[in-house]
């Protein structure tokens, strides 16, 4: 009987969780979505604005120009969206301490093991 009581109480108790859950949750939902749609419609303004632009530099004849200018700058602008850390290790291990690599970096050991072993023998 006193097992039947918990059961209820737990119960009761998770369901007041959830509900206060799926309010914050869902305050939160809207929150990101605005941002999402607030995102997509300035990716659709700098568009716009590339494309206006592209259309003006082919009138003039420097659409080519135009063309590889954007690019670099947008390979630029997209190779590191934030500074790096204090004590993040670098992607080079030469500069981290210990030269200790990064996961996932392949080194001359690890390559020549996969081939004499096989790549399930190596971790």
């Amino acid at each position: 009987m006193d097992d039947e009581k918990d059961a209820s109480s737990s119960s009761s108790s998770s369901a007041e969780d959830s509900s206060w859950t799926d309010a914050v949750s869902s305050d939160g939902d809207a929150l990101a979505s605005e941002s999402t749609l607030l995102t997509k419609f300035t990716y659709l303004l700098y568009a716009l604005l590339w494309i206006t632009l592209y259309v003006i530099a082919l009138e003039y004849e420097f659409g080519a120009v135009y063309f590889v200018l954007s690019a670099l700058l947008f390979v630029c602008l997209n190779t590191r969206s934030r500074p790096k850390q204090p004590g993040e290790p670098s992607a080079y291990s030469v500069f981290n301490p210990n030269c200790e690599a990064i996961d996932g970096t392949l080194d001359a050991s690890q390559f020549e093991n996969e081939i004499r072993y096989g790549a399930g023998v190596v971790r």
